[in-house]
């Protein structure tokens, strides 16, 4: 996503097309003409520039593409549904069905009368490929739009007769709202517990449910994700609202990956379907308005569609734009010419940026900068490859000698002595087929790892930095046995991370992970697609282990049962449990 303009008027335009023509005009020539680059006189290479996507919200995109808007008859611009009205009343425009016909390109080229007032200025690129030209922004339409919709509709008053506060209620013949068996429903008295929870996460943990001011459209997001199945669900008392729920999180959680399969866009359709068919079961036994149906609902179920065609969402998102206007509105104070002074602060920073090119202003000024990584910092992986883990500072200042009868670093207030690390080492190198004894005792602990592109950390750095705010060194991992018939099986455990470390085994290298392990790990009752796992009480002594670095799979955050002692869910960002976890969970004895 590039930004290439600011249009420099204080109002919206009355014609957005006169200001979009030069560039469309430029665009022309660069796809049809192309373009020399050059490097010091020398030419690099020839190419052709091709605008392939022009994206924004919903209300920005109809005035690209001219389209009549969200509240008209013909509502949707991709597909032809029409609006309708809730039952009883004539006011409002959703969209229930989800089968109508995708408009064709040729309808975006002439215009088609039945919402395309006009044909977009973007069908003049060879580029142009009708309704997926426009793409479907995930931070409007998951964050600040379907993650929005289910707040309100799970926030709900039935006390009150306001229409914004019970607009998902089915009015009868007589305009009553019928309240009695509305499925979102949750009590006030559990709505308190859901926004008290605490989490053990990496991030921010924002109180969307009493708070709503400065919410931003990425907390929107976290609770559909992370909240919704694990804190909500709990609390919803129709077992088929509660499936429904988690199959949107599962979707929109498969909408945001970066890497997307033909089968994960499968699963995803489908999910969406489940949510849209348990809806349109909900109206038709009137249990809930048509009002569910609002135009973000609708745009779910063409998440796939866009996909398909311009590969997955996170990749022509609107985040980095939002960032970069929100840096510009507060650059911008004039409140006479904003225009000129709009432009006057682009002109600035481009030429800031291209004076960067040339010249590393840090490096001439000497700005005081974080302290460099260098070799001393980190370890590579013993396989080299550039994609596998490396443990990263701090270091110990000496290896530790588990011959010493010292006690090891505490863990969580339990000490443990490095006999007992010993002993999980030569039991780690039994069950992998290696020499169990152990030679070499000495190992070097690190504090932190760097896996799967993310900083993963430790019992151990966290006490040294005096850092607990954070819980990012909880982790999932994998793990393979044999059972009664000579199969090998996979089981998911998740464990608290001790410190990671370095071991020369019969001269060769291993990156390995001293970790404890919850009790146990097993999934939600509610739905078997929600892991949850039992942590040990204070009183009962840990259960540890020795694991290959390479066996972690995911960094989670622990989420407690609103209704279970020493229970948690767990979550990990845009990790979709799309799978039974209820048939692999993990037990402490197959290690």
């Amino acid at each position: 996503m590039m930004q290439l303009a600011i249009l420099g008027a204080p109002h919206k335009p009355v014609d957005l097309d006169s200001f979009l023509a030069p560039l469309v005009e430029e665009l022309m020539s660069l796809s049809t003409n192309g373009m020399i680059v050059k490097r010091a006189g020398v030419e690099v290479c020839k190419a052709r520039v091709h605008l392939m996507a022009a994206t924004g919200d919903i209300i920005g995109v109809q005035e690209l593409m001219h389209h009549t808007g969200s509240n008209s008859w013909d509502g949707c611009r991709l597909c032809k549904v029409v609006g309708e009205h809730p039952d009883n009343y004539n006011h409002g425009m959703y969209f229930v069905k989800t089968n109508a016909a995708l408009r064709s390109r040729e309808e975006f080229i002439q215009g088609d009368g039945h919402g395309l007032r006009k044909p977009s200025i973007f069908s003049q690129l060879p580029s142009f490929s009708g309704g997926p030209f426009f793409g479907l922004d995930e931070m409007h339409l998951i964050g600040g739009g379907i993650s929005k919709l289910i707040l309100e509709m799970i926030t709900v008053d039935n006390e009150t007769n306001s229409r914004t506060r019970s607009k998902f209620f089915y009015i009868d013949q007589d305009g009553d709202k019928i309240s009695d068996n509305y499925p979102f429903f949750i009590s006030r008295s559990d709505l308190v517990k859901i926004a008290t929870i605490p989490v053990s996460f990496q991030g921010g943990w924002e109180n969307i449910i009493n708070k709503s001011a400065g919410v931003r459209m990425v907390d929107y997001v976290d609770f559909l994700l992370y909240a919704v199945p694990t804190i909500v669900c709990p609390f919803i008392r129709d077992r088929a609202t509660c499936k429904a729920l988690i199959a949107l999180s599962t979707a929109c959680s498969l909408a945001l990956q970066w890497n997307i399969t033909e089968q994960m866009i499968q699963q995803m359709e489908k999910c969406f379907q489940i949510w849209h068919k348990y809806l349109q079961t909900q109206i038709s036994n009137k249990r809930l308005s048509k009002s569910v149906f609002s135009p973000v609902n609708h745009y779910l179920h063409h998440i796939a569609y866009i996909t398909k065609s311009l590969g997955p969402m996170r990749a022509y998102s609107t985040r980095p734009m939002e960032r970069t206007i929100g840096k510009y509105a507060r650059m911008i104070k004039s409140r006479v010419d904003s225009g000129v002074n709009a432009g006057n602060i682009f002109e600035r920073i481009a030429i800031r940026n291209l004076v960067n090119m040339y010249v590393n202003i840090e490096d001439e000024v000497d700005i005081i900068a974080p302290k460099p990584y260098n070799d001393s910092t980190f370890i590579d992986h013993p396989s080299r490859h550039p994609n596998n883990p490396q443990l990263w500072s701090p270091f110990l200042e000496t290896p530790l000698n588990l011959l010493e009868l010292d006690t090891a670093d505490d863990i969580c207030g339990n000490p443990v002595t490095n006999q007992t690390i010993l002993d999980h080492l030569q039991h780690y190198y039994f069950t992998h087929n290696h020499h169990p004894i152990v030679s070499n005792y000495n190992i070097q602990p690190a504090g932190r790892a760097w896996i799967n592109h993310s900083m993963f950390s430790s019992c151990m750095n966290r006490k040294k930095m005096n850092e607990f705010r954070r819980g990012n060194h909880h982790v999932m991992f994998e793990a393979h046995h044999t059972d009664s018939r000579n199969t090998i099986r996979t089981s998911w455990f998740v464990g608290t991370v001790i410190f990671f470390f370095s071991h020369l085994h019969l001269d060769q290298d291993h990156h390995l992970v001293f970790i404890e392990l919850a009790k146990t790990n097993s999934s939600a009752s509610y739905d078997n697609n929600i892991p949850t796992i039992t942590l040990r009480q204070l009183d009962e002594a840990p259960s540890l282990a020795v694991i290959d670095i390479l066996d972690i799979t995911a960094q989670v955050g622990l989420v407690k049962s609103p209704k279970l002692a020493n229970t948690y869910s767990f979550i990990s960002p845009y990790y979709s449990f799309n799978r039974n976890m209820s048939t692999n969970g993990g037990k402490i004895s197959l290690l």
